[in-house]
């Protein structure tokens, strides 16, 4: 976050453009299989929210943010797949260990 408000108080001194992106588990290629083979162990990743990134994407994030025409802001950016590193359900994960959340009915996971 420090590094976000640093970033943010450049955007605001000089204009500059300023993308500061939170990157999931970055896993290359070689490591899939042995992801896939701890999906029904959910304990070890629920600190990230079971959420991952392909380092090629996020080299494309990186590529894209760099090539973008956002006109000078300060964006900040959570960069994660769109799928997660578990076959259990994210309403089951939610519940299991985040039972403060009181109504995962509403959620749109």
């Amino acid at each position: 976050m420090v590094n976000e408000l640093t970033g943010d108080m450049f955007f605001r001194r000089s204009g500059m453009r300023v993308f500061s992106m939170r990157f999931s588990h970055i896993l290359t290629p070689g490591q899939y299989a042995k992801e896939i083979s701890l999906f029904t162990d959910t304990s070890h990743r629920h600190r990230i929210l079971w959420s991952y990134i392909d380092v090629r994407d996020a080299a494309t994030a990186c590529r894209l943010a760099i090539e973008s025409s956002n006109g000078g802001r300060s964006m900040q950016l959570d960069i994660t797949a769109n799928d997660m590193l578990s076959n259990v359900r994210s309403e089951e994960l939610t519940r299991e260990y985040y039972p403060e959340v009181s109504d995962i009915s509403r959620m749109k996971l």
